[in-house]
């Protein structure tokens, strides 16, 4: 609309400058004409005053000549003065027309120069029309920028807010050869920290996508899956794309799930949760200026020695522990390895914090916040031992364990002298743990017990040896987890049919569990398991008697288990 107001006054102004243009051309050609009129007109009527006086004089030479030399001709002069006299009255009239036609041409000339100053002015009017006209454009055109530039803002944030509300799709990315997004490995890792087992975690996410959006649920043929069955799928099928390939026969649940991973790819992010939390706890230790306690013990699991390191310190809202690693797995079983093993985990540890840095660097190398990212991550050079100074190492009571905890005293003193700090300035404090000492002291208790019971049974010792028969409470409680414990991972063992026997003979029977005992802490579990087998030994008799009666196939283990149940629990 600007474009052709402008456009019109354009043409508008044009036109009446053309028209100025050659209104003035015209009076300036009628003004020279003019002026050539009045020139010639004057030129003639002087030509013929001259012509008309040289003739007065020829005529008055002649009338003088006449006069005198005939005196006779009068009449002939009066006439010829008649006739000039008529002449000039010519002459006059042709000279008063003359001047009439150079004022006719000079009214006219007035007449056209006032048009053309007219003209003029509007041009001038229509200029400064013009000029307005082009600041409000400009104006406006401003506004129009400034307008387009907040409806795209709108349109980017209207744009965000949809992208922000619109639900992602679960599903692989086949442009990366069928990679599971970074999101959903982040939404794995995340269910499998708050401890829900691997087999579970599909199911999981199936059950929260649809309670969490029903509006995507399928209307009508199949409104929900049987999840019951994709338990079973998930349990017994750990193979992604057979799963995938049963589940594509029914209708999808939702929407939001195309696929859905497996058992063993969930089971593979669980090294990844321990690499994340790994680096957690190293960029938290490597924010505090200081520790106070540097405690390791160690445990085993299905003959597998692990040591651990945790890290104590005293904040404003009391004393915190960080358990930088759990599974530690050492190169031996001697206070050497286990020195390096543990000095080694500090520098793993610092490690990951270099790696966080080198990763964040260069997934934002073009980001211009980079610097403030980078800033976040402490420095691997800031987890350093020598925080130790001024700390409590303890360790439990063993004599590998108290070797251990002087090498450690050595190398942090090492390092602290390394780092500057003066030999009468480094202290470090030596404990034992209370839980170990606590297990000292109950141990002492159980093998009083032993001997009591020992007394108490002469006829023990008449035993064959090959049964392993034995009064301690330790070994009994071992022995009744390896057999009856669903969790105690031992192939000897029949706890799944002891739970299966439980279920057809004794429904509803409280059936208390014995945890534990084959994993650590035994002198904890010896004060309180003893109480669990008392409870259960009826239903743990009627089985050992019932398998036994049978003539299966039975171990030593298991006539060892009846034979000590027999005498101690009657």
């Amino acid at each position: 609309m600007v474009t052709k107001m402008e456009r019109k006054h354009e043409e508008e102004v044009a036109h009446y400058e053309i028209e100025a243009s050659n209104s003035k051309l015209r009076i300036q050609a009628q003004t020279k004409e003019l002026s050539l009129i009045s020139i010639n007109s004057k030129s003639d009527a002087r030509e013929k005053q001259k012509f008309y006086s040289a003739q007065v004089q020829e005529k008055n030479v002649s009338i003088n000549a006449l006069q005198k030399e005939y005196r006779g001709g009068i009449d002939v002069l009066v006439a010829t003065c008649k006739q000039l006299v008529s002449g000039f009255a010519e002459a006059a009239q042709d000279v008063a027309k003359s001047n009439i036609a150079v004022e006719d041409a000079e009214a006219t000339a007035s007449r056209r120069l006032k048009k053309v100053r007219e003209c003029q002015e509007k041009i001038s009017e229509l200029r400064d029309r013009l000029i307005f006209e082009s600041k409000e454009r400009c104006k406006l055109s401003l506004e129009n920028e400034v307008l387009e530039m907040k409806m795209q803002e709108m349109k980017n944030d209207y744009e965000r807010r949809i992208r922000d509300l619109t639900p992602r799709i679960l599903a692989r990315d086949w442009n990366k050869k069928g990679a599971w997004p970074n999101w959903v490995i982040q939404l794995i890792v995340e269910i499998l920290s708050h401890r829900t087992p691997p087999s579970c975690v599909s199911a999981n996410i199936i059950s929260v996508l649809s309670l969490v959006c029903p509006n995507l649920i399928n209307n009508g043929e199949y409104p929900f899956l049987n999840i019951q069955y994709i338990i079973h799928l998930i349990k017994h099928h750990t193979n992604t794309m057979y799963f995938l390939s049963v589940i594509s026969i029914m209708k999808d649940k939702t929407k939001l799930a195309k696929d859905m991973p497996g058992v063993s790819y969930i089971r593979d992010c669980r090294s990844l949760l321990v690499v994340i939390t790994k680096t957690l706890a190293a960029h938290h230790l490597a924010g505090l200026e200081s520790f106070d306690q540097l405690h390791t013990d160690g445990t085993d699991r299905r003959q597998t020695e692990f040591e651990n390191v945790v890290v104590g310190y005293m904040s404003n809202s009391g004393y915190k522990s960080v358990v930088l690693d759990a599974t530690i797995v050492p190169n031996g079983k001697t206070a050497e390895h286990l020195h390096a093993s543990i000095l080694r985990t500090f520098n793993e540890a610092g490690g990951l914090l270099k790696d966080w840095c080198d990763v964040t660097a260069a997934m934002y190398k073009d980001d211009p916040k980079l610097q403030s990212l980078l800033a976040k991550i402490p420095n691997s050079t800031e987890l350093c031992l020598s925080k130790f100074n001024r700390a409590t190492v303890s360790t439990d009571t063993c004599n590998t364990a108290r070797k251990m905890r002087l090498m450690l005293i050595a190398s942090v003193t090492q390092i602290c002298k390394d780092d500057g700090i003066e030999e009468k300035n480094i202290k470090l404090f030596v404990g034992d743990c209370w839980h170990h000492l606590r297990c000292i002291w109950i141990g002492a208790g159980l093998k009083h017990l032993d001997t009591h019971l020992t007394d108490l049974l002469p006829k023990v010792n008449d035993i064959h040896f090959l049964l392993r028969i034995s009064t301690s409470i330790e070994k009994h409680l071992i022995a009744i987890e390896k057999e009856f414990g669903a969790t105690a991972n031992y192939a000897k063992g029949h706890g799944a049919r002891f739970i299966a026997w439980m279920k057809r003979y004794h429904p509803g029977a409280l059936l208390f569990p014995v945890l534990r005992v084959t994993s650590g802490a035994r002198q904890d579990s010896d004060t309180a398991g003893d109480i669990v087998a008392y409870m259960n030994r009826k239903y743990y008799i009627q089985f050992l008697n019932q398998d036994l009666s049978a003539k299966t196939k039975t171990t030593t283990f298991y006539r060892r288990t009846s034979i000590l149940y027999g005498a101690l629990w009657k």
